[in-house]
């Protein structure tokens, strides 16, 4: 993970014998949108300073794409028939999102959002199949 995320995952896990003490959810839920509100926070001060309208279109979109789609293409495990053109799109927008959150990207950031993508979306068939 990126440092940033690196961060914020640490610091939720240091808070979280704070959190383990908490007995209602109400307050687990105040804890998460604190920490919701500071990456809005930063993700909007990042759209100012890059001077862009939407968190996934960053100035390196071109590029992300790119390093995405050549990430997927040439690797065994990730082949353009296993990897539908939903979840390049997932990946492209997450990291759009991740650089205009901290400005820093790297092209290995293609293979370490795609285990994200596929946990998400069996989170989401889950829901929505009411498991």
């Amino acid at each position: 993970l990126p440092s940033s995320l690196r961060h914020l995952v640490w610091s939720m896990r240091l808070q979280r014998k704070n959190v383990d003490s908490i007995h209602s959810s109400e307050d687990l839920g105040t804890e998460f949108k604190e920490i919701r509100t500071q990456f809005e926070v930063s993700l909007s001060w990042g759209l100012k300073e890059l001077s862009v309208s939407s968190a996934v279109q960053s100035p390196i979109a071109g590029v992300i794409k790119h390093a995405v789609i050549e990430a997927y293409k040439y690797r065994p495990g990730l082949h353009s028939e296993l990897v539908t053109e939903m979840e390049i799109k997932q990946a492209v927008d997450a990291l759009n999102v991740l650089y205009v959150y901290n400005r820093i990207y790297e092209p290995q950031y293609a293979l370490l959002v795609y285990p994200l993508i596929l946990t998400f979306q069996n989170k989401l068939s889950h829901v929505q199949s009411g498991k």
